[in-house]
């Protein structure tokens, strides 16, 4: 699920490819073969932008997340020493009056107030840092290497989703002159087949969104604007 929320909706702008001009007739070259096996031309484009623009960052460590939660714990701890003194048991009540509600109006005033409840809140997410550790400890994935490799495996899902092939070998050639990764089509064969085993869910909205942009019902722009679609790619540069 962490990494299916890495993949970025329409609403999200993509990064633009870097190609060097002097790379340029390549990449039109490799990018018309694909069109030609199927492809679209805004649905391809879009794919290579969001191999150069996902991007998950590494799950932190047990020892910082163990560090964090002493210091959770100490501060909860702290927090309420301090506010069992009468000043602070009087500033709740002049927030309370200021809101015109009365104690019949909530369940529990730490939801109606969670600036009440700062150590409650606190503990429980302590309780859910040492949950986390527990599953880090169970080395349950994703592992950081696998993390790297999502942006990477989109063109790879939406070419074979279009064409019925991967052709790995020229989406790898694509990827590297664009600038987003240097990776032979080996390589990308075998990381795509171990994501897609691996993270079927995230497979799955990487594949749903290349295809609502195939069928022209989604739009992708990038952080310079419009998405460079092939016609323009073609046209202008």
């Amino acid at each position: 699920m962490a990494i299916a929320m890495a993949v970025p909706s329409n609403a999200e702008p993509l990064k633009q490819l870097k190609i060097q001009r002097s790379d340029l007739q390549t990449f039109k070259d490799g990018f018309r073969k694909l069109l030609i096996e199927g492809c679209d031309h805004k649905a391809l484009m879009t794919a290579l932008c969001m191999a150069n623009t996902i991007s998950v960052r590494p799950l932190p460590t047990a020892r910082r997340v163990k560090a964090a939660v002493k210091r959770m714990r100490e501060l909860a701890q702290e927090i309420a020493d301090l506010e069992k003194t009468q000043f602070h048991i009087l500033q709740q009540r002049q927030v309370v009056k200021e809101r015109g509600i009365g104690p019949e109006d909530f369940d529990d005033l730490s939801l109606t107030f969670p600036q009440f409840a700062l150590p409650k809140w606190l503990q429980e997410g302590a309780r859910m840092y040492e949950d986390w550790m527990k599953m880090a400890s169970q080395r349950v994935p994703p592992r950081p290497e696998l993390l790297r490799r999502v942006g990477r495996v989109c063109p790879v899902i939406y070419v074979r989703w279009a064409t019925g092939r991967p052709f790995c070998a020229l989406v790898a050639r694509l990827l590297d002159l664009g600038g987003v990764v240097s990776i032979d089509a080996p390589q990308l064969s075998g990381q795509t087949l171990a994501f897609e085993a691996d993270y079927p869910l995230a497979a799955g909205c990487i594949r749903t969104n290349l295809a609502l942009v195939h069928r022209r019902e989604w739009t992708y722009q990038t952080t310079g604007g419009r998405l460079l679609t092939a016609t323009r790619l073609l046209r202008e540069l």
